[in-house]
């Protein structure tokens, strides 16, 4: 995430209280959302993937069986009330994990928070 995705999901996680996380385990923004969900003393659920080359190997109470990514994405949304996701990008991708959960959460009617790169909440 850049500054100001971290800055902003920080507080949203912030004014959310007793929410709690779930994560993919990767590198990159998942791991800074570990960091941020631990310095705020939040649940943190990790869904890993099978593919351990990607992977950020962060510690919680709760880990989920390895799944291959897609799979593991759709849990997340299955088991979750909201999303929240930091793109690296400002458009949609097609071939995008990220962009491919934001379009599954949509589909099953659950609010969707993209973080874009400038800290802006679409």
């Amino acid at each position: 995430m850049t500054a100001a995705q971290e800055r902003v999901f920080r507080s949203m996680l912030a004014g959310h209280k007793g929410a709690a996380l779930h994560h993919g385990d990767g590198v990159g923004a998942d791991a800074q959302a570990h960091e941020v969900a631990c310095s705020l003393k939040r649940d943190i659920t990790i869904h890993p993937p099978i593919n351990g080359g990607h992977r950020a190997w962060k510690e919680s109470s709760d880990v989920r069986a390895p799944r291959p990514y897609l799979s593991r994405c759709k849990n997340i949304v299955a088991e979750t009330d909201m999303l929240i996701v930091a793109p690296a990008e400002t458009q949609e991708q097609r071939r995008s994990g990220t962009w491919s959960t934001v379009r599954f959460a949509r589909k099953l009617g659950r609010p969707v928070f993209v973080i874009l790169p400038d800290g802006t909440v679409s």
